[in-house]
Parts: structure tokens; C-alpha cells; sequence
């Protein structure tokens, strides 16, 4: 489960980052935001391939169909990659002269997607799959608790660049689809969860990535 929590985590961290080194420029965002995503993806890496020989050691090999159906798609995406030639937009994400540049979508991070989800089937603890959700949902929802405010309040100092629509992820729309999987995960909680405490704390951050998924005003994470 540790891959999954680093990745739970970032956000958190890369909201750290910003607010400690408080980037001047857009590249200068972007460029904190990419050289954390890559250490936590390598140590996540790591980690994760160390987790799965110690599961296969344990339990053997075997693979349910989702996961075969990511590998079919790992495979699909190397051999589509193989044939139009390995250039920069395969292995780096970068566009030509184009906007998306910033977005560095290889085929190397669609890799890790298919990798976290391996990693993620293996673990058998619901407590430790809870722990995962629960911090995602508590994440996103301080993210946007950050973000409401920079809606009501003209000056928010350090806090202004993580405030509003994009907040850690340099682009509204990236921030809406992260707020509607919180916002989904929050409803399963909210009615899987026994305790009055843990569903007020459910509905809470149900209502506050609700309410920036609404201020955020990208109608394609509703869709």
C-alpha cells in the first residue's frame, strides 16, 4: 500500500512545496510540482516492486482479470509506441509547439498508472485500503477548504498560490476530476462507515469538494 499512499500524499506535498519555495512563474510552478511527482513515482516504484516479490514469495503469482486487462493495455500502449517511433511526445509527454506541453503524459506515466493498480490489488488489509481513501478524501478536502477561501478573501498571502480553481495542479480542470473522486470515495465512506463521528467527518468533506467542484465550474468532471 505504500505506493498508493505516496501518491495519496502528494498533493500534500507538492501544496508544502509551493508554499515553502513560492514560485514566481508559471514554468517555475510547474517545475516544483514535476521534480516532486518524479521522486515520489521513483521511490513509489521501488518500494512497490519490492512489496510484489515479497507477495509473490508469499502467496505465488496469480492475476485476476482487471489486472490482466492493464497489462493487455500496458502491452497496447508499447506497441502503438513501437511503431510510431519512440520521439519525445512517447517518451517525455511533450507536444510540439503546443500548449500541452506542461501536462508530460508519457507512456512512461501511464506505466505507473497500470503499476499502482498492481500494487493496490495485492493489498489484502482493509485496514491499510481505508487508510489509502481516507486520505485522499481528507487531502483534496484541505486543498479545498484553501481554495474556497481564495474565492471570499481578496488577500490570502502565502496561501494565494494554491487558492482558487487550480490549486496544487497547475490546471482547473486536473483539480475538478481529483475533487470528484474524492467526492465519490466521501459518498462510499459516508455510507460504509459505522460511527457518528467518522460520517459527520465524511459529509463535511462530501460538502467542501462539492462545493470547490461547483466554484471550479468544469463541466467535463461532472460528465
Amino acid at each position: 500500500a505504500a505506493p498508493a499512499m505516496l501518491f495519496a500524499l502528494l498533493p500534500a506535498a507538492a501544496a508544502l512545496a509551493l508554499l515553502v519555495l513560492q514560485p514566481e512563474s508559471s514554468m517555475a510552478y510547474m517545475r516544483v510540482s514535476f521534480q516532486l511527482m518524479k521522486y515520489i513515482a521513483s521511490i513509489g516504484t521501488v518500494i512497490g516492486i519490492i512489496g510484489l516479490v515479497i507477495y509473490v514469495m508469499k502467496h505465488g503469482f496469480h492475476l485476476h482479470s482487471a489486472a490482466i486487462l492493464f497489462i493487455m493495455l500496458g502491452i497496447w500502449i508499447l506497441t502503438a509506441s513501437a511503431y510510431n517511433g519512440f520521439d519525445a511526445y512517447s517518451l517525455k509527454g511533450e507536444y510540439t509547439s503546443n500548449y500541452y506541453t506542461y501536462m508530460n503524459e508519457s507512456m512512461f506515466s501511464y506505466f505507473y498508472y497500470i503499476f499502482l493498480f498492481l500494487c493496490c490489488s495485492c493489498v489484502s488489509s482493509e485496514k491499510m485500503r481505508m487508510a489509502v481513501i481516507r486520505t485522499i478524501v481528507t487531502v483534496t478536502a484541505i486543498l479545498s477548504v484553501i481554495s474556497i477561501l481564495g474565492f471570499y478573501i481578496q488577500d490570502m498571502g502565502v496561501f494565494e498560490i494554491i487558492s482558487q480553481t487550480k490549486s496544487v495542479y497547475n490546471n482547473s480542470n486536473h483539480f475538478a476530476y481529483v475533487l470528484t473522486v474524492a467526492i465519490l470515495l466521501s459518498a462510499v465512506l459516508f455510507v460504509k462507515e459505522e460511527g457518528g463521528k467518522r460520517k459527520i467527518g465524511n459529509a463535511v468533506c462530501f460538502m467542501l469538494n462539492m462545493l470547490m467542484l461547483i466554484l471550479n465550474d468544469t463541466l467535463g468532471a461532472f460528465l
